[in-house]
């Protein structure tokens, strides 16, 4: 599962490229993030499914998730 984060990581890279580049604003690259968490969610829920874990482990992902974004953001 951590592959997916590592997978969100690296997708953020162009999204923040790009930002930088093209000096884009908060709106397009948060587009960008939103993005990236989207299908990384989708995955989560994929890879859940096939190893036949159940859904709450992709709700704690999410909740762990906000609680690193909360920590960033403060």
């Amino acid at each position: 599962m951590m592959t997916i984060s590592l997978a969100g990581a690296l997708a953020l890279l162009p999204v923040a490229a790009l930002c930088a580049w093209f000096n884009l604003g908060w709106q397009e690259g948060g587009f960008g993030f939103l993005l990236v968490v989207f299908l990384m969610f989708l995955e989560h829920l994929r890879r859940c499914k096939l190893l036949e874990v159940g859904y709450l482990m992709t709700a704690s992902w999410v909740l762990y998730r906000i609680a690193i974004l909360f920590i960033l953001l403060n």
